[in-house]
C-alpha cells in the first residue's frame, strides 16, 4: 500500500538521519573503489570514505585487491564527519574487532582454517588469519624436524587456532 512504502520511506530517512559516533561498527556496501580509497554507502546522509592505508592490517595491499563494488563488508566510524560532510571510516579496524569474535568461535569448534605463511621470523613462521598477524611455531609447521622455515614462505597451510587471547590480541 502508500501508507507501507511511505512508511518506509520515513524510516530509510530517520536511519539516514541517525547521529554517527567515532567508534560504531557499521555494515556497508562498497560503492566505488579506486586507487587511492573506496567509496562505501552506510545508509547516511553522506557515504563514507575508506583511504588506502585504512583497508588492510596487510601493508601495500591496494583497495581492489580486499574490496570490490557490492561487496558489503564492516566498518569502523573514525570520524563522523571531517569538515567537508564526509564520514570517514576504517574497514582495517573493525574487522580487528570483529575478527576477535569469528577467531574465538573457530578455536571452540575447532574448525581449521587456511593462511598463506608471509615471512620466517625467530622460531617460527608468520601468517595473516583475516587481516590478524599470527605466528606459527616451528614445532607446529610439521610433523617432521623443519630445517630451513624460509621453505614455508608462500605456501598455503590448513591451521588450527591452539592458542587465542582475545583480551591482549594475540
Amino acid at each position: 500500500t502508500d501508507q507501507q512504502d511511505m512508511n518506509q520511506f520515513m524510516d530509510e530517512i530517520d536511519k539516514s538521519m541517525t547521529r554517527l559516533e567515532k567508534g560504531t561498527i557499521l555494515k556497508g556496501t562498497v560503492m566505488t573503489v579506486s586507487d587511492e580509497d573506496v567509496i562505501v554507502n552506510i545508509g547516511h546522509m553522506s557515504d563514507g570514505i575508506i583511504s588506502k592505508n585504512e583497508i588492510s592490517s596487510e601493508n601495500g595491499k591496494a583497495p581492489a585487491d580486499v574490496v570490490s563494488e557490492g561487496d558489503v563488508i564492516d566498518v569502523y566510524v573514525l570520524k563522523a564527519d571531517d569538515g567537508e560532510g564526509n564520514v570517514i571510516l576504517s574497514k582495517k579496524r573493525a574487522d580487528q574487532i570483529v575478527v576477535w569474535d569469528e577467531l574465538a568461535q573457530a578455536q571452540e569448534a575447532g574448525k581449521t582454517l587456511e593462511v598463506t605463511v608471509k615471512e620466517a621470523v625467530k622460531g617460527g613462521a608468520v601468517a595473516f588469519v583475516k587481516g590478524v598477524r599470527a605466528f606459527i611455531p616451528a614445532s607446529q609447521l610439521s610433523v617432521a624436524y623443519v630445517e630451513n622455515i624460509e621453505e614455508f614462505v608462500g605456501q598455503t597451510l590448513t591451521v588450527k587456532i591452539i592458542d587465542l587471547n582475545t583480551e591482549k590480541k594475540n
